[in-house]
């Protein structure tokens, strides 16, 4: 399977929030970043396996982050989503076609970002689901915070 870390780069915290935070319950190590300063950091810390970026980030906009991406050995291969306010037909005439380049419009729709990142990462292995826990708190002993697993 692919590599499963995932660098999110948004200049909104709200949709950044949103994405890393769907993203990690999806099983993903997603990493944050606001800025291209902070996308770099990020890059050092670990060559991801997917970028989800957002077309106006501050500091270096879908065609120059992806023309420094192309000039990179290390990062030319690694897929990436652009995150768009403008027609998605319209970014696609700034950034060359490739089978590795997706594009999302704002608001992002989550169903549809699984999809799209199935398509380029290929699709998970589904998650042993966690049993539920449905006891009630251990309300006869000195700690009220400790639970009673044994019912």
């Amino acid at each position: 399977m692919a590599d499963t870390r995932i660098i999110v780069a948004c200049a909104s915290a709200e949709l950044l929030a949103a994405i890393t935070r769907h993203l990690k319950a999806r099983g993903f190590d997603a990493a944050d970043a606001q800025d291209s300063a902070s996308l770099a950091q990020r890059i050092q810390a670990g060559k991801p396996g997917l970028f989800i970026i957002d077309f106006a980030l501050p500091g270096g906009d879908g065609p120059t982050v992806y023309e420094r991406f192309q000039g990179n050995t290390r990062l030319m291969d690694v897929p990436i989503i652009f995150l768009v306010n403008i027609p998605v037909d319209e970014a696609r005439k700034m950034i060359p076609a490739s089978a590795k380049v997706g594009f999302l419009k704002k608001p992002v729709d989550l169903a549809l970002l699984d999809t799209i990142v199935n398509k380029l990462l290929g699709p998970r292995k589904p998650q042993a689901a966690r049993p539920a826990f449905t006891g009630e708190p251990d309300d006869s002993g000195d700690d009220p915070t400790v639970l009673d697993l044994d019912s």
